[in-house]
């Protein structure tokens, strides 16, 4: 069984003994699996989990791959979805690398070419779990996010966050410090227990009464503290720069932007 810390990967094909397949050497190379046999179950399962890449058949019943991925990315915005096809569907092909495809492969399958593939649009995109009760917020910095080629998820309360935590292996985690259900500082211990190498950027608006917890937090590990309002131009640089970081080795804590 695959750990739940694995990559996961949505497998969208009509194709049953194709998807068995799949799904076989997926679970070798150490993928979580999800089966969706056709567009309309997909795009249910985008509403409800997150996934590190897709698989998505261009010729499917009731909805074809390119439609569905139409609507597949308004709801997970900034997945890669690698699209895979046994017709010569020319047409439909460049209509999904022009509206955001990662990329289009003809069955039957190069597993070395889609490896090579998965592998580049997981380093290029990274999970982002967003936590903030201020719904406005998290839509405006979810779409920022997102343009720069993120995936987010957003939680409203602290246990929408822990039961995420769970479900996804995050990136990075932006917690608001003050939450309706349990504190930030709570939710932020709860997290690092679930995600020990998730990094936590704290967020605030409350910067001077949530002193004394915010030093608590990074103390113990969160990355850094960013006070609102949240300039996104200057916090994408930030997850940016922090990135490039660790990709070296570099663990340190950056001193944070003065304006940020």
């Amino acid at each position: 069984m695959t750990n739940e810390t694995a990559p996961s990967i949505l497998i969208v094909d009509d194709n049953r003994d194709l998807c068995e397949m799949l799904t076989d050497i997926m679970e070798m190379e150490g993928f979580r699996v999800t089966l969706a046999h056709d567009g309309f179950e997909a795009l249910n399962l985008a509403g409800t989990q997150s996934f590190d890449i897709v698989l998505m058949d261009i010729k499917m019943p009731g909805m074809n791959g390119v439609e569905t991925y139409k609507k597949f990315k308004a709801l997970a915005p900034g997945t890669p979805v690698i699209m895979i096809t046994a017709f010569a569907l020319e047409d439909l092909v460049r209509e999904a690398l022009r509206e955001g495809a990662y990329a289009a492969l003809q069955k039957p399958l190069d597993f070395n070419e889609l490896f090579t593939i998965i592998e580049d649009a997981r380093r290029e995109s990274s999970l982002v779990l967003l936590i903030d009760d201020e719904k406005d917020l998290c839509d405006a910095m979810s779409d920022a996010l997102s343009q720069h080629g993120y995936r987010v998820r957003t939680a409203h309360s602290g246990e929408d966050a822990l039961l995420f935590a769970r479900q996804n292996n995050f990136d990075f985690i932006l917690l608001d410090m003050k939450l309706p259900d349990m504190s930030g500082y709570d939710t932020f211990l709860k997290i690092k227990q679930i995600r020990p190498r998730a990094t936590v950027i704290l967020i605030t608006g409350f910067a001077e009464e949530m002193n004394g917890l915010i030093k608590k937090a990074i103390s113990q590990n969160a990355y850094i503290c960013v006070q609102k309002p949240v300039r996104m131009e200057k916090f994408v640089t930030l997850l940016e720069d922090i990135a490039r970081r660790q990709a070296h080795g570099d663990f340190s804590k950056p001193d944070p932007p003065d304006d940020a």
